[in-house]
């Protein structure tokens, strides 16, 4: 039973990451030093029970270190950024999420991204990807964290997005409190987006 529903998630997870590819940004920015030297792989935790949203959920993040959900709980609301590493204007609106990151971190507004090619098509985490997107971060100065796609992540969230870069708001626990945003925005645009979707 293990086996199968690993092997329907996997399908589930690379038809999303083949529609996102080619229906949002497909040219190729800001890759990674190829030859630096490989990681040792990392394996995503086991994940327990089911959460709605991104409400209960284990991954990593681009450093390695374990992540749940208790990664929103200090903050009222948190953006949300869906990218790839393949995508050009992801990369280009990361230095104005950075300013957001800033300027609203402090008044209660955090920032998380998600990383939706990290892993390969068996569903395991790409040490590849990963060092991509870990030079992208560096090199456009992010400071905010990045995730990597977990079961649930995959499932209850990135499923339903069809293109990259994708926003959404989510509150202290986890539940999504807006509408997706697709396509990058300026500091300006996000400001006033920021003030409507969460009066902060």
């Amino acid at each position: 039973m293990k086996r199968k529903r690993g092997l329907v998630i996997g399908f589930v997870l690379v038809s999303v990451l083949l529609v996102l590819t080619f229906t949002a940004c497909g040219d190729k920015s800001g890759e990674g030093d190829k030859s630096a030297p490989a990681q040792e792989a990392w394996k995503l935790p086991e994940e327990q029970g089911e959460g709605a949203q991104l409400t209960a959920f284990k991954t990593l993040n681009l450093e390695g270190e374990e992540v749940d959900q208790s990664i929103f709980a200090n903050y009222k609301y948190t953006l949300v950024d869906v990218w790839g590493t393949y995508c050009n204007p992801c990369i280009r609106a990361m230095p104005d999420t950075e300013k957001l990151y800033q300027a609203y971190k402090d008044k209660g507004l955090g920032v998380v991204g998600l990383v939706v090619d990290s892993l390969d098509q068996s569903g395991a985490v790409s040490m590849e990807q990963v060092s991509q997107a870990q030079e992208i971060v560096k090199q456009q100065g992010a400071t905010y964290p990045d995730l990597l796609l977990s079961d649930s992540i995959m499932r209850n969230v990135v499923s339903s997005i069809s293109a990259v870069p994708s926003y959404f708001f989510v509150d202290s626990k986890g539940n999504i409190t807006s509408t997706v945003y697709e396509g990058g925005r300026s500091y300006d645009e996000w400001v006033k987006i920021i003030e409507e979707e969460t009066g902060i």
